[in-house]
């Protein structure tokens, strides 16, 4: 379950140093150079010490080495704002480009920088037409591809496509009722439930989270203030991205969330040590997400499966959506060394972060109703999730991502998990959107879905 897609950022100590654009133009000159030949260490080399207290070289290295991943080399760059002595520029990567945002101080060293996923819209629809089939064209061309469906709606109209396999060495085609893990877009699914509960009156985003636990599981004040229930769902809890006893629950690296229950979460809450600004710094936390759905199942006194059964597949008579036993209808999902990959499988204690399924028959009827929903409790939980919760690095409704698309807003979310790739996102008020799924796990459904909403951002 990682944050692949989804947005790669690190926020750092803001200093009001006027540079000169020169000064600018050389730093990132060289930051090119140092990315291009993987030297990461050498780009940290050029941060400033405020900087290098709030940001290990190993987390820097370590998101730059996934930046590259996903991106691949940087192409070119330019630079796309200036906001006092803040620059904004586009670094284009062969596959994906990222927005790199940094202050350089007089000695031409970074004291605020961090990088993000940014698209930057074709300047016609041809041109990202040709964008897509090139990228579908070399999927196809990969002998280690396996199964892609892309569903993109235009104005309640539907275009699925169905491609590869849903296993190795069988010659079988997914189709609208094959079954693929979704990982991380079960966070604005939780969201969703959490919404509806609100809507009924049940909680509040200001709610603490140690109101619905237990005495003895109590999370520790940060500063002397509570995590509230909007820290958990903008990613501002300042919680770790996963428990640190997980690694003790696993029975190998193929399942790994299968053995972690609840038990072992209210006795790892107490032991946190948890220090930061509440509110302030965006650290993405699977963690933080699979709390919220075991607090819906205190509140509710149901299972998290049968939660969503309750606030998601019932209103939306859906099937192919939820937290689904094995079948036929699976695809089997293979990992980053074409291996095939254990199905993942999660207790109530973190399943909100990613243990939601789904066929491309229950992302259709998914993101339709995200597209136009209605006034019951669940249309207006969709409406009230989608609403800004925190908006300083980026833009983050409840757990959704917003991003500008051009002169559009997007919504979206990724997920992946050890077998599989998923996407879910669309335009606001324009009544188009896209779903990707994949049971390979890379990158493959993101770098489809946001190509995918830049074309739709452009026009029909």
């Amino acid at each position: 379950m990682k944050q692949h897609a989804l947005v790669w950022f690190m926020v750092l100590t803001s200093v009001c140093v006027w540079a000169q654009p020169d000064r600018y133009e050389l730093f990132v000159d060289r930051l090119v150079a140092h990315y291009n030949e993987s030297q990461f260490e050498q780009i940290y080399a050029q941060t400033a010490p405020g900087f290098q207290q709030k940001v290990t070289r190993d987390a820097f290295v370590s998101i730059f080495r996934s930046v590259q991943q996903t991106s691949g080399r940087v192409t070119h760059y330019r630079l796309a704002t200036e906001n006092g002595a803040q620059r904004k520029y586009f670094l284009i990567g062969e596959r994906q480009t990222y927005a790199l945002t940094v202050v350089v101080d007089d000695q031409g060293l970074a004291s605020t920088l961090f990088i993000r996923p940014e698209s930057v819209p074709s300047a016609n629809t041809a041109e990202a037409d040709q964008r897509i089939s090139r990228m579908v064209e070399a999927w196809k061309g990969d002998a280690r591809s396996k199964g892609l469906v892309i569903g993109v709606y235009r104005q309640g109209v539907y275009d699925v496509a169905y491609w590869g396999k849903i296993e190795k060495g069988k010659p079988v085609a997914p189709d609208e009722n094959t079954i693929f893990e979704i990982g991380s877009i079960s966070k604005p699914i939780t969201g969703l439930m959490l919404q509806a509960m609100i809507v009924e009156g049940k909680l509040a985003l200001s709610d603490p989270v140690n109101q619905f636990l237990p005495r003895e599981a109590q999370l520790p004040l940060v500063r002397g203030q509570p995590i509230i229930l909007r820290h958990l769902v903008t990613h501002t809890s300042c919680l770790p991205r996963l428990p640190a006893d997980l690694a003790s629950t696993m029975k190998g690296f193929d399942n790994p969330y299968r053995y972690y229950t609840p038990e072992n979460l209210l006795r790892y809450l107490p032991t946190l040590a948890l220090d930061c600004e509440l509110g302030m710094q965006s650290e993405y936390s699977n963690l933080g997400a699979g709390l919220l759905g075991y607090v819906l199942t205190r509140v509710s006194g149901k299972s998290y499966a049968q939660l969503v059964q309750q606030y998601i597949v019932s209103p939306l008579r859906v099937s192919g959506l939820g937290v689904l036993p094995p079948s036929e209808a699976w695809a089997t999902g293979y990992n980053q060394f074409d291996q095939a990959q254990a199905n993942w499988e999660f207790t109530d204690a973190l399943v909100g972060a990613g243990g939601i399924d789904a066929s491309a028959s229950g992302m259709k009827t998914l993101l339709a109703f995200l597209l136009q929903p209605d006034q019951s409790v669940l249309g207006k939980a969709v409406t009230a999730s989608v609403a800004t919760q925190w908006k300083k690095q980026q833009e983050l409704g409840t757990f959704w991502v917003t991003q500008p698309m051009g002169a559009k807003t997007a919504h979206w979310h990724n997920g992946q998990t050890g077998g599989f790739n998923a996407f879910l996102g669309w335009i606001e008020g324009a009544q188009s959107g896209v779903f990707v799924l994949s049971n390979e796990s890379n990158d493959i459904a993101t770098r489809l879905g946001m190509a995918h909403l830049e074309r739709l951002s452009i026009g029909q």
